[in-house]
């Protein structure tokens, strides 16, 4: 059981929760490795992150995707 963190109700019994992403940032990973002839390589690639996630019941989940 969990608390639904939109409306605060509690669950039912064997409800899943369900996850939506509230906040997200940019961040770059930098990826750095060695070849088999000694040479050092570096790669950047360039993604997000999450900052904040909710967990929501089924009722308030609906009303989020109808909207």
């Amino acid at each position: 059981m969990f608390r639904c963190q939109n409306c605060g109700r509690n669950s039912r019994p064997h409800e899943k929760p369900t996850k939506i992403v509230v906040e997200t940032r940019e961040k770059d990973y930098i990826n750095k490795w060695l070849s088999k002839k000694g040479k050092e390589h570096t790669k950047i690639t360039h993604g997000t992150e999450i900052v904040k996630e909710k967990t929501l019941c089924e009722k308030c989940y609906r009303k989020v995707c109808d909207e």
